[in-house]
């Protein structure tokens, strides 16, 4: 099936496979209608994978704060309650 007014270059198709031992010679291929969409598409999953990582790096970050302020917390009371005895 092809849409009207493609024109693809044939001799580098997207994706391109060998039917089969039953058709030697004969190959099916995929041809990008668009191929700068591709380039956009994978731009905008490079940005929002790398804005994914930095939440994450910041969730951890935060993550490891609230557990070093909770444990100098803990020290703190454990300390009062020594010096109380």
């Amino acid at each position: 099936m092809s849409r009207t007014g493609f024109q693809a270059n044939w001799k580098h198709p997207f994706v391109a496979t060998e039917v089969g031992e039953a058709l030697p010679h004969w190959e099916m291929a995929v041809y990008l209608l668009d191929p700068e969409k591709l380039a956009k598409s994978a731009q905008t999953l490079k940005l929002t994978l790398g804005l994914l990582i930095v939440i994450l790096l910041a969730a951890i970050g935060a993550g490891g704060w609230l557990i070093v302020t909770d444990l100098n917390r803990q020290l703190a009371l454990a300390r009062q309650k020594n010096r109380f005895l």
